[in-house]
């Protein structure tokens, strides 16, 4: 696989904390809006899932257009 593929595909890793705490604005934002961990929790899993569910597919079919694959 070459670099450049490798290289967008963490940009979706680095996006998406699965909990709040893998984020420090995420953890600020709550703090200063007192937000409860369970709210931040929920916010952070239904991103989690429409980034897997929807941006994944969404990214390997633009890399399958660039040629980005092999």
């Amino acid at each position: 696989m070459p670099l450049t593929t490798v290289l967008m595909t963490q940009v979706i890793g680095y996006a998406t904390p699965l909990l709040p705490y893998q984020a420090s604005p995420i953890v600020v934002a709550m703090g200063m809006g007192k937000v409860p961990p369970r709210e931040g929790l929920k916010l952070c899993l239904l991103l989690a899932l429409l980034t897997f569910g929807l941006l994944v597919p969404l990214d390997y079919l633009w890399f399958g257009l660039l040629g980005w694959f092999g």
